[in-house]
């Protein structure tokens, strides 16, 4: 009788840990996996989570604010800490996981660290090049560390980022920016919460360029900031398309022939995957300053521009942008293009099932 596959994924916080660790999630259902996900109740991954018929455990702990110390909340720190080890413990007994994959956030903490000192494999994956503090400490334990960047871990296999099948459709640069005429089109992405500064500084930028020579912009701004952003707009007479959120985000990245964004390990996964010139500006109050570091990745090997908020004002954007042709963008989309890593999801899968039939050799 073949012994069921049973997984608990872990993660939380930040769609840059949740998505990777559905993406896992799905493809192993698909082979016959049984999978829960445990994570906070309070953060995003409790209503993403069970769309995609995931079984979801709460384990409501906090993250530690390192900036400062205060007694109060470094007490209730320990104290939730500890319940969501007791947690964690009781879960694990209970559903008997042939591996723990955690994909960062605190949240991931409790589960896999408790599933370590019980003798379960754990697998650990690190989005950015930069690790996360709980997957820090939890890679001084764990075996089997894999990475979204080179050398995050001096022992850790850098297999990519794992991202959605349908990314993975619109993959040919040179096609499509061979194929456009007119003129250039920009999507902004500030993100879920969205990223105010863009939201002052591009629309300003852009009105600072001939209208006969200016871009077409699309720009998300989240939910919060949708109605002040068009009101930006029109002071500064830009017409642009802001939505809140974007549904079918490979098509609108193929679509366009710059991207303007921040530097999260995942979204850097997702523009490699299709093949779009990219200028980041990361977000500066990233943990470890972080999303710096991986657009500096790229900037380095000449494959995408990095500015910091810090350096940009509405004058040199605008110079920077009418500097910009067609031809120079699909040369920055074809080069960043190979830094892809699209067989990650798979990789990953498939390192699950073989660390699986290991543990059934015992």
């Amino acid at each position: 009788m073949i012994k069921n596959k049973k997984i608990i994924i872990s993660a939380g916080g930040t769609g840059g840990h949740i998505m990777p660790g559905i993406t896992i999630a799905n493809l192993l259902m698909k082979s016959n996996w049984e999978v829960i996900w445990v994570g906070n109740s309070n953060n995003m991954e409790a209503f993403l989570v069970p769309k995609h018929g995931i079984k979801f455990y709460s384990i409501n702990c906090i993250g530690l604010k390192r900036n400062k110390f205060q007694l109060i909340e470094f007490l209730k720190f320990i104290f939730t800490l500890l319940k969501s080890f007791f947690i964690s413990f009781k879960l694990i007994k209970k559903f008997k996981p042939d591996i723990v994959l955690g994909f960062g956030g605190y949240v991931s903490f409790p589960c896999s660290f408790i599933a370590y000192l019980m003798g379960y494999k754990v697998i650990l994956h690190e989005q950015n090049i930069i690790p996360g503090y709980a997957n820090k400490v939890l890679a001084k334990f764990i075996k089997y560390k894999f990475s979204g960047f080179p050398n995050v871990f001096k022992d850790s296999y850098y297999i990519g980022n794992p991202i959605r099948d349908d990314i993975l459709l619109y993959n040919d640069p040179l096609k499509r920016y061979s194929n456009r005429t007119g003129p250039l089109k920009i999507l902004v992405l500030g993100g879920s919460l969205g990223a105010q500064t863009l939201n002052i500084l591009i629309p300003k930028a852009l009105s600072l360029i001939n209208f006969n020579i200016r871009p077409i912009v699309t720009h998300q701004s989240g939910l919060v900031h949708i109605d002040s952003l068009k009101n930006i707009y029109s002071q500064y007479n830009v017409r642009a398309t802001c939505i809140p959120f974007i549904e079918d985000i490979a098509y609108q990245m193929s679509e366009n022939d710059l991207i303007i964004c921040r530097s999260g390990g995942m979204t850097i996964a997702e523009i490699c995957a299709i093949g779009v010139a990219t200028l980041f500006v990361p977000f500066p109050y990233a943990a470890d300053n972080h999303q710096l570091e991986n657009a500096k990745f790229l900037e380095q090997n000449n494959v995408a521009w990095l500015k910091e908020e810090k350096d940009l004002n509405p004058k040199n954007l605008s110079l920077w942008l009418k500097d910009l042709d067609r031809k120079k963008l699909q040369n920055m989309a074809i080069n960043i293009q190979k830094y892809s890593k699209p067989m990650a999801s798979k990789n990953l899968a498939d390192f699950c099932e073989l660390l699986k039939d290991n543990i059934n050799e015992k």
